[in-house]
């Protein structure tokens, strides 16, 4: 049978076809196959991390996009053209979701993603809907103090934007590139908020304290975000008192939601909901669809929602676009209605209409917030231009900056010269953090020194990915007498973890360094706690984890190094692979600071950068009417 021979040669997986056998058992007449066939694509669509089965653009001739056809498959126009009949597909009108599949605007969805992407987006709506009373002249006050610093003429101050934006709104979105100052943004957020409870509880005698609670989707993230705020409460121009009451603890949304072993679910859901006034959640990229879909419905009604993140970074690992479907808008950036901006003029009188579209009526749109202008990179900055010349696949702006010989930026080929100089020079980098190692400095400033370096790959196997170059660069690292790799476990070996310990308080991606403990004379991991400090545990302890010479594009987000090396495979391994896209590109690049060095075959990069990530969803045409 077509559906065994589709298994014998990797094309489809076995959950692809358990599914597909549950769903339409026996198939035995055409109507029944060409039915098996559709719900095989459905999950085959899931694995890819589609929301759906998007039916406007599957290519009859060739449903798997296979390249060539390898197998005779049932006529799938069958079922296409008599969807209305099947008793295992439905609407999911009138709260109809007994089906094991909905049908919704052409996509075809798992009824349990179609329940994910409809609730979310009511849930989205109510809240962008839902305005917080403020009192405009008391924070004009605030404003002119956390705001202090002029604007060129005919410039905007898209922070003050932003805040005020989220001040007047119960949910906002605050996204920008690298170095737009999205955690500085928020920071000034909290101390509005902050400042607004206390005139309220001055004015009513009351001290109930609202309760804020920063959230990221990964520990790592969740450090990176508690240092970020503590640095940016320092620099606000406000009383030590109020400082003080803004909160600089982040933890992960797993934690807060509350793990139930061996479970799917959450503590927290919309039966039993969390208790919160404010909820800041960072790199909301990296947050998929069904766990957006959960974090929301664990809210209150009351609660303020600001999410923060680059609408042009990778999607998620799993299913879902969360965060460009939310700024998908109606295909325009920037569009206000009137009355925000009236709203907005009277709080910070910053006239922005000359600045973006206006409509008459509000919508989603007015959640939405660009920070457009880099405080990390300047406009004669390497690293900067190359980001958005990626994000515009402009390959032409590429192949200029290539040209130019930028201090910043090199770009090398990966003959077998330039890989041996990248594994030596990958070597290199980390020499730093190993002499540290052997000098037996403080867990602490050896983790940060070997966070100053990093080699990203974009996929996760052979010679250039990084099962591949980490075991090519612990080899170099012997070679020069760095490292000892004899046993498993090593003094000075990176590791990273790749799955949740929640009774440990290790999750995924966060990094860690196997080192001699001073006490017991014996090999433990050191990790940095989101409060800053080293914490340590014995390996046969550790939860899943991998070694960290070279990591992932995606297990890179959320981090930042101040040189990052990335390597794309040679075209033979890349001509029909969709994973490799200009989001990829463009997050690789942005988690460099000062140094970013790429090594890739030039055809390879441009095909690269003209390649968009295409998630299948329905949830932006569900927030905006499309």
């Amino acid at each position: 049978m077509w559906l065994e021979e589709l298994l014998k040669q990797k094309i489809i997986r076995p959950i692809d076809a358990g599914f597909a056998r549950f769903i339409v058992p026996g198939a035995a007449s055409p109507n029944e196959q060409s039915l098996l066939l559709l719900v095989v694509l459905v999950s085959v669509e899931l694995g890819k991390k589609n929301a759906c089965l998007d039916l406007n653009r599957i290519d009859i001739n060739n449903p798997l996009d296979v390249g060539q056809a390898v197998v005779t498959l049932p006529d799938l126009n069958i079922a296409l053209n008599q969807l209305d009949s099947y008793s295992c597909i439905s609407d999911g009108g009138n709260n109809d979701v007994n089906t094991p599949l909905i049908l919704h605007s052409n996509r075809l969805y798992l009824q349990r993603y179609w329940c994910y992407e409809s609730q979310l987006a009511l849930a989205l709506r109510q809240k962008s809907a839902s305005d917080s009373q403020i009192d405009f002249a008391q924070v004009s006050q605030w404003f002119e103090v956390l705001f202090a610093d002029p604007v060129p003429a005919g410039e905007v101050d898209w922070q003050k934007m932003a805040c005020a934006t989220a001040l007047l709104k119960r949910f906002c979105v605050i996204t920008g590139g690298p170095g737009t100052g999205k955690t500085t943004t928020v920071t000034k957020l909290l101390a509005l908020q902050v400042l607004l409870q206390r005139g309220s509880n001055s004015d009513s005698n009351s001290d109930k304290k609202q309760i804020i609670k920063l959230v990221t989707p990964t520990g790592k993230a969740a450090a990176r975000l508690s240092e970020s705020i503590k640095g940016a409460k320092s620099r606000l121009p406000i009383d030590a008192d109020i400082i003080e009451l803004i909160p600089d603890e982040a933890s992960t949304i797993h934690r807060l939601l509350g793990v139930k072993p061996h479970s799917s679910e959450f503590i927290h859901h919309k039966d039993n909901r969390l208790h919160l006034d404010v909820l800041v959640v960072d790199e909301v990229s990296m947050v998929d669809l069904p766990m957006m879909a959960k974090l929301m419905a664990a809210l209150p009604e009351h609660t303020k929602v600001i999410l923060l993140g680059d609408k042009d970074q990778l999607a998620s690992v799993e299913a879902g676009s969360v965060l460009g479907d939310i700024c998908a808008g109606s295909g325009r950036d920037l569009c206000y209605s009137s009355a925000l901006l009236a709203d907005i003029e009277s709080m910070t009188q910053m006239d922005i209409s000359g600045h973006c579209d206006v409509s008459n009526e509000p919508s989603l749109s007015d959640s939405i917030c660009l920070l457009q202008k880099s405080h990390r990179f300047d406009d004669k900055s390497g690293i900067g231009q190359l980001a958005k010349a990626v994000n515009r696949s402009d390959w032409f702006g590429v192949k200029h900056l290539r040209q130019q010989n930028v201090a910043s930026l090199s770009f090398s080929d990966i003959s077998p010269v330039d890989y041996k100089r990248m594994v030596e020079d990958s070597a290199h980098a980390y020499q730093p953090y190993l002499t540290m190692v052997e000098e037996e400095q403080l867990p602490e400033l050896i983790i940060e020194q070997f966070n100053r370096f990093q080699l990203l790959c974009a996929v996760r196997k052979g010679d250039f990915g990084v099962s591949g170059l980490n075991d090519a660069i612990e080899k170099e690292l012997v070679r020069i007498g760095l490292i000892d790799n004899r046993q498993l476990y090593y003094v000075g070996k990176p590791i990273m973890i790749s799955q949740n310990d929640y009774a440990l308080e290790l999750f995924n991606g966060d990094i860690g360094i196997i080192l001699k403990d001073q006490d017991s004379d014996q090999l433990k991991a050191w990790f940095i706690a989101p409060d800053g400090k080293p914490k340590s545990y014995y390996p046969n302890r550790l939860p899943s984890h991998d070694p960290v010479y070279a990591m992932t594009v995606h297990k890179s987000q959320g981090s930042e190094f101040e040189q990052v090396s990335m390597v794309l495979p040679p075209l033979n391994q890349v001509i029909n692979n969709k994973v490799i896209t200009k989001e990829l590109i463009y997050t690789g690049i942005t988690r460099a600071k000062t140094q970013f060095n790429l090594f890739s075959e030039s055809k390879v990069l441009e095909m690269s950068i003209r390649q968009s990530t295409q998630r299948a969803s329905g949830l932006a045409g569900l927030l905006y009417g499309g």
